[in-house]
Formats: C-alpha cells, structure tokens, sequence
C-alpha cells in the first residue's frame, strides 16, 4: 500500500469524470490533480482508499502540447477553476470524451455519438455570478481546495469585469458575515449584491431583491434566491439550439419542468400552443410568473415535479428537463414513460445523472437523437450537456 505523502511517478492515460487524469501505478488506480494525460508526472499521494489513489501533481517531467500556463494567481489553491492549465480547445475535447465516456460507463450505451460541442464565445471573463465565504479579516475569499481554509480573493479571471472591479471595494470590510454574493446582467448591465451592506463604508448598491437580464432579446426578473445559468452568452447559445432542436409547429403542449424563472417556457412560448412551467423554488415560482405575465399561453405551477407531473391532463406533447445536479427523480421518469410525450429535451450539468437517466429512457421506448456538450463552465471539468430525446414510433406506454 503507498503511503499518504509519498511521491510516485506515473503516466496518465485519461480524464476521469471528476476531472482528474487517471493512471495506474502496480495495478492500481491513481487519480491526479494537475495533469493532462500522455505527460510524465511526479505527483505527491494525498488520500489513500480502497481501490485508488487521489495525489497531486508535484512536477511536470514531460509535458502534453495541450497544458498552458494558467492565468489566475489563485491557481492550485482554490477549489475552482481546476482546468486552467489545458487549452481551451483539448478541454472541450477532453469533456465530449467524458460525456460519451458516463453514457458507456453509467448508461451501458454501447456507442454514443456527439454533435459538434458549443463552446463557450468567452472562456474567461464569464461568470455573471459568484459566492465568497468571509475570512477573520473581512474579506471575501473562496476556500482551499479540498478544505475549509478560506482563501482570500481580489480577483479572479472566470469572473465578469464588474464583480471583479466590485472585489476590491469589499476587501476588509465584510467583517461579521459569512458570506456575500454578487451577480450581474450581462446584457442589461444591472447589479445584485446580497446582503445588505449598508454601514460599511463600500460605495456600492447593495441588498437589491432582484436583478434583471436578457436573453434572446426577452427580458427576465431574477430574485437574489433564484437560480440562473452563470453563464449568459452560453445560456443564449444553448436556448436558441434547444428551440431549433424541438422545431414546435405553434400547437404543441409543452411542460418545461424543473423551470427556474420561466427561461425556456417564455423562449418557447411564442412556437408552441401553451407552455406550462413546473417550479419548487417560491421565489422562482414568483419571478417565472411575473416573465411570463404577458405571454397568455404560458402557466406557472408551483410544486415539486414528481408530484405534478402525473397530474397533468393532457398530458404534455413536448417536455424540456432542467433537472438539477442530481437528475430526475425515479417517479419523473415514471410518469413521463407513462405519459409519452413525443419529444424530450433535458439540460444536464451531470453527465451521469444524465445518462442513468437516458438509459431508463431509452428502455421506455424512446430514442436518443441527440447529444451534445454546452460549454457553461469554461476552466472547470463540469460539463452541461443537451440530449434531446425522441418516442419510438409504435411503441405504446
């Protein structure tokens, strides 16, 4: 058994799922942190278990063309941004290689192909919202990686220009809290910070309840609590796709369930018949009803998923799935094999989730049609993904 701080060498074959580079050392399996795979790396062990290994690479003694210096100060020591030093185009490789990889592993496919990935138009710079724990100093950080060290941070080179530009005006001053989240509307240019920090000294609006953006040219309320895709430009690739995907005639019944504050109901509400949004969140309940207010084919429901969905009478002829990390729920998937709707898109940032999913599936009597990677997540091994899935023709619930 090797020891927990011994330094080993080894030669990396692949990428694992949660973003480490796989090797073997004596017949056993090594995950390590910092490393590309074809390269030679000396890596020091960190935890012991009972099947592998998890070290961190120490020194690179041959490097792969793909590793670049990574940009942010910060790097190595907080728990984000692991894939700085690959180059933008092997991660985008490296992760459509993963995604088919968990449908091989998780979804017992025996070949999966992908559509080509949709990356991401800003690879840095990109995320329009970020959360910091507070340190005994009063300043914003993020935490070490791997503990719950915080790490004190004055700028980051994932994060909008504004929130950057925001960071220094908090440093010291944040005393007492224990954390502080900053969001903001790439394309209408208006700011969150919660919570409240008046009294302060920070020459910042802050305590707002909402904030607004835009995507695809419709404007969208989003509450401090509400959840939103952190990256905009992608979200707005990823909406357009999805609607072209599902190629609605203006009649079809439409469920978009797991519905956030109402992105993809009030996108697809102007080519379907009626668009129905199922939500848990109240205040997500609330901010989906008030983008929606307008369109007078879109409804809201408040409700968990499992619970509405077999409610639904008609049931709906085109479901959109934005599930969380976790996926769907055992009686979603039950009802939606039940009710059979004729077309399924579902929005996953688990490729896993996602493909024990697609597996029960396919296994209802459905077709995967398409996958393909969305590049939310630019510097970090997290994948979304778009599968959109189709009823075999004949094939009765």
């Amino acid at each position: 058994m090797t020891a927990i701080g011994a330094q080993i060498r080894v030669q990396p074959t692949s990428m694992s799922y949660r973003g480490t580079a796989v090797a073997r050392l004596d017949g056993q399996v090594v995950f390590v942190a910092g490393a590309l795979p074809g390269e030679e790396i000396l890596a020091e062990v960190e935890r012991g278990r009972r099947d592998y290994l998890e070290a961190r690479t120490l020194e690179v003694v041959t490097a792969s063309a793909e590793r670049v210096v990574p940009r942010c100060t910060h790097f190595g020591m907080a728990g984000s941004c692991e894939w700085e030093f690959i180059a933008y185009a092997a991660q985008l490789r490296l992760k459509d290689e993963i995604l088919r990889g968990q449908f091989r592993r998780i979804g017992h496919f025996d070949a999966v192909s992908t559509l080509a990935a949709i990356p991401s138009p800003e690879p840095w710079g990109y995320r329009n919202h970020a959360r910091f724990v507070i340190d005994a100093a009063g300043n914003p950080c993020y935490l070490r990686r791997g503990t719950h060290v915080p790490v004190p941070i004055e700028s980051c080179a994932s994060l909008q220009p504004w929130i950057n530009s925001a960071l220094p005006l908090l440093q010291g001053r944040l005393g007492g809290l224990a954390g502080v989240e900053l969001r903001c509307g790439v394309n209408t240019g208006e700011t969150l910070i919660a919570p409240l920090l008046d009294g302060r000294g920070i020459d910042l609006p802050s305590g707002q309840p909402a904030y607004h953006e835009e995507l695809l040219g419709r404007r969208f309320r989003i509450s401090a609590g509400s959840f939103f895709q952190v990256n905009t430009r992608v979200a707005e690739e990823l909406a357009r796709v999805l609607i072209e995907a599902l190629g609605l005639q203006g009649t079809e019944r439409v469920a978009d369930l797991y519905a956030g504050v109402g992105t993809f109901a009030c996108l697809l509400a102007r080519n379907a018949g009626a668009v129905l949004g199922v939500e848990s969140a109240a205040e997500a309940v609330e901010d989906g009803r008030l983008n929606s207010g307008f369109l007078e084919n879109v409804r809201y429901r408040k409700g968990m998923v499992d619970q509405v969905l077999p409610q639904l009478t008609p049931p709906p002829e085109v479901v959109v799935l934005d599930p969380p990390r976790s996926g769907c729920e055992r009686g979603v998937i039950a009802s939606l094999l039940a009710q059979a709707p004729r077309l399924i898109a579902y929005v996953s940032c688990d490729p896993a989730t996602l493909a024990r999913d697609a597996r029960l599936l396919v296994d209802g009597g459905y077709r995967l049609d398409s996958l393909r990677l969305v590049d939310m997540f630019p510097q970090t091994y997290h994948i979304e993904s778009l599968a959109i899935f189709a009823r075999n023709v004949g094939h009765e619930p």
